[in-house]
């Protein structure tokens, strides 16, 4: 197989790109993030195909990765294979809602019907495990996975066998072993080991129902025995006297009946006593509401009384002040002005008036002025000792109110009326305790009479009863212990015999019940052991059966991997010898002897001693694992002539190595050698050994040379 032609249409960083490749070596430079392992995956892509990764398996989806973020729906591209002579075009679309892909055979133009295979209709024995371990080694990647070894062996296995590659000896051997899963699902052990412990349950169930059946008639005569006797008893003088022992729980729960009226009648007249007491406090403890009350109103009285005489007081001063003043101003008045005028008649000479007639009106004058003067100033003497008088009178009588205002709280023993009214509203609260007291001492007097008549008709039953068996009794604990053991006395004698006979005729009975139902219940016991024992025996063969056919599947896949064994070792020593030669060749001789084992993994001989691949360099491991690749590719592929894929795979090798390694390849002149690569010296090794390469350079696209050494 050869490839031709890559046309990355809108694929990653590439967009409508046209690569053509030629057969034999093929050098792919670019720096990096050139597009180097994208060009990789679009041969992987348009090989097998991208999904879409979900779960923890999304980090590395390729799908996304390569997915152009600008034009989605244009996720494809095309490829140009060369396989026995004939080119076929693979054009796929990546894109998950339009997902397709079409082979076209070019020198038809016809259509492959069966392209959703994809390369596997060009080259069937192509797988993508085989392609991803074998002929395609992507970046520090060279080791090959566990399942290439599964597919090798079943290569070799089924050419051995049946000289051709379609026979899957791997399948056969995976139907083998499911079959011998089915198989063993179906061995009955289960079933068998169930059964078994039913049959045994069964016969110890048949044994135990013998035994019933025995048991059951000896019941049956005790019972008669039993019955006859209790006909006796029912027979006897003493079945009155057994009633009424039957009856004694309940005088006794009427006993208690009794004790509890008897103290509740207690508790009720300790509580009218108390009542008693507390009201009898109350009415001691403070003063009459009555009292209180005519009190209070008495000092609103006085109050208004106070306020009367200050208001009169007031009034007398309004209407005598004015009237003293005003009077005794003007008398003075007049009385000076008669005086002066007096003195001026006896001193002025009128030529019409003698001067005695002058000194006699002026006397008189004189006179008359101060007369007027002292009878205003007797006057005003007089107006104010009355005011003085009505004064005293109103001071008297208000300090007699305040004397009684004083004997009044001083007698209630407080300082003002707000204390004498929060008292008054105490002695109302106290009044109304006292009248609900009285009225629950009345309540509390009528519950006593109750409890003491319940207690009468109780005392009277229980009286009543204890006379069948004492003497002179009486409502008392002593009197009921007597009770209780003149019963007890009786219950010796007669009663616990009798109890006893008819608890044991009831056992007897629900005995004999339970054992007719469990016979009743087991009698298809035998009926079902003869199926059981019947199953048994089919499933014995059954097991047998399928015994013998997973013993032969069991020796048929032994027989299959021994024929396996022998044949890879045949076929190891041509794998073992190919890969010593290819190392041999890298190496320059330093690593001659290669083996591997069926898993592939890998020994060398160093210093006389075979190593596993582990304790060698990275550089060296990448060698051998390429080696390891190109024989497994040769051994699966001996007439195709796969392409080889590196993707920096010579990065850990030196110089003289990697040379020595483009030599071999050099050497595969049928098979294409595809190696993109960041630097420039797989291109001067080459030159250097004169071997003809193509080379494409990515960071100058659409050019490409074919150049020699």
């Amino acid at each position: 197989m050869i490839i031709k032609e890559l046309h990355p249409g809108h694929f990653g960083k590439f967009h409508n790109v046209n690569m053509e490749l030629t057969p034999g070596i093929n050098v792919i430079y670019g720096k990096n993030e050139a597009g180097k392992s994208t060009l990789h995956a679009f041969v992987k892509g348009m090989l097998f195909g991208i999904e879409r990764l979900r779960g923890r398996a999304g980090k590395e989806d390729l799908y996304v990765k390569y997915q152009p973020w600008d034009t989605p729906g244009a996720y494809q591209g095309s490829m140009v294979l060369t396989v026995d002579g004939e080119d076929y075009r693979i054009i796929r679309s990546f894109y998950k809602k339009e997902r397709s892909i079409k082979i076209i055979r070019e020198s038809t133009g016809r259509e492959l019907t069966d392209a959703e295979l994809g390369v596997s209709a060009i080259i069937p024995s192509l797988t993508e495990s085989i392609y991803r371990n074998t002929i395609s080694i992507e970046q520090l990647r060279a080791k090959t996975e566990y399942e290439l070894a599964e597919e090798l062996k079943n290569y070799i296995t089924n050419l051995s066998m049946s000289k051709s590659k379609e026979v899957d000896v791997n399948g056969a051997n995976n139907y083998l072993l499911e079959k011998k899963k089915k198989l063993e699902k179906q061995l009955p052990d289960d079933r068998l080991a169930a059964l078994t412990s039913e049959l045994k349950e069964l016969q110890d169930t048949l044994k135990k129902l013998d035994g019933l059946s025995g048991e059951l008639i000896e019941l049956k005569k005790r019972s008669e025995y039993l019955e006859n006797k209790q006909k006796e008893y029912n027979r006897s003088t003493n079945q009155e006297k057994m009633k009424k022992v039957a009856y004694y729980p309940a005088v006794l729960e009427k006993f208690k009946r009794f004790l509890e009226m008897e103290q509740s009648a207690k508790d009720a007249e300790e509580k009218v006593e108390k009542l008693g007491e507390k009201t009898k406090k109350q009415a001691s403890e403070l003063d009459s509401s009555d009292t209180i009350g005519d009190h209070l109103k008495e000092l609103g009285e006085l109050r208004q009384k106070k306020q009367g005489l200050e208001e009169e007081l007031k009034e007398k001063r309004q209407e005598i002040e004015p009237h003293l003043k005003q009077g005794s101003t003007s008398g003075r008045v007049i009385g000076v002005i008669i005086v002066v005028l007096g003195l001026a008649i006896s001193s002025i000479p009128f030529s019409f008036m003698p001067i005695l007639v002058r000194c006699i009106i002026g006397i008189a004058f004189l006179v008359a002025g101060i007369s007027k003067y002292i009878m205003t100033a007797t006057k005003e003497e007089k107006n104010k000792q009355k005011l003085e008088d009505i004064k005293k009178e109103c001071e008297r009588q208000i300090f007699s109110l305040h004397s009684r205002r004083h004997d009044i709280l001083l007698n209630h023993r407080v300082s003002n009326e707000s204390q004498l009214m929060i008292k008054y509203n105490d002695v109302l609260k106290n009044e109304m305790e006292r009248e609900q007291a009285l009225e629950r001492k009345v309540e509390y007097q009528a519950e006593a009479k109750r409890y003491h008549e319940k207690a009468d008709e109780l005392e009277y039953e229980i009286i009543d009863y204890m006379k069948h068996f004492l003497g002179n009794p009486e409502a008392s604990k002593e009197c009921m212990q007597e009770l209780w053991q003149e019963i007890e006395e009786f219950k010796e004698e007669i009663i616990n015999e009798m109890s006893s006979n008819e608890e044991e005729y009831t056992n007897i009975r629900s005995q004999m019940e339970r054992i007719r139902w469990t016979l009743e219940s087991n009698a298809e016991c035998e009926v079902e052991l003869e199926q059981k024992q019947t199953e048994q025996e089919e499933l014995c063969e059954l097991r047998k059966g399928l015994l013998e056919e997973i013993e032969a599947i069991t020796l048929s896949i032994q027989t299959l991997k021994e024929l396996s064994t022998d044949i890879h070792d045949s076929f190891g020593s041509t794998l073992n010898q190919m890969l010593s030669e290819i190392v041999s060749s890298i190496s320059q001789d330093e690593y001659s002897s290669i083996i591997v084992d069926e898993k592939l993994n890998v020994s060398v001989l160093h210093r006389g001693q075979y190593v596993s691949l582990d304790k060698l360099s990275a550089g060296t491991m990448d060698q051998i694992y390429l080696a390891l690749r190109l024989s497994v590719a040769s051994l699966l592929f001996p007439e195709e002539n796969m392409p080889i894929l590196l993707d920096d795979t010579f990065a850990l090798y030196d110089d003289e190595r990697t040379k020595a390694a483009l030599k071999l390849l050099a050497k595969e002149t049928n098979r294409q050698v595809i190696i993109f690569t960041c630097h420039r010296r797989e291109k001067e090794l080459l030159e250097e050994c004169k071997v003809p390469y193509h080379y494409v350079d990515l960071n100058e696209e659409g050019k490409s040379t074919l150049e020699y050494a």
